[in-house]
């Protein structure tokens, strides 16, 4: 069974922010670590 996920318009400016802040604390690196980490968990979560 696969689930529909609604993201509203907040999480995606958390979402960056936080990319942003990994980005200029940890380096490029760690920020697309991070989006790979939310991008698995959300599919995760839909199936």
């Amino acid at each position: 069974m696969t689930r529909t996920l609604r993201r509203a318009d907040v999480f995606w400016a958390d979402v960056l922010k936080q990319v942003d802040w990994y980005r200029e604390k940890a380096g490029p690196e760690v920020a697309e670590g991070y989006v790979n980490a939310v991008e698995a968990t959300l599919q995760t979560l839909a199936n």
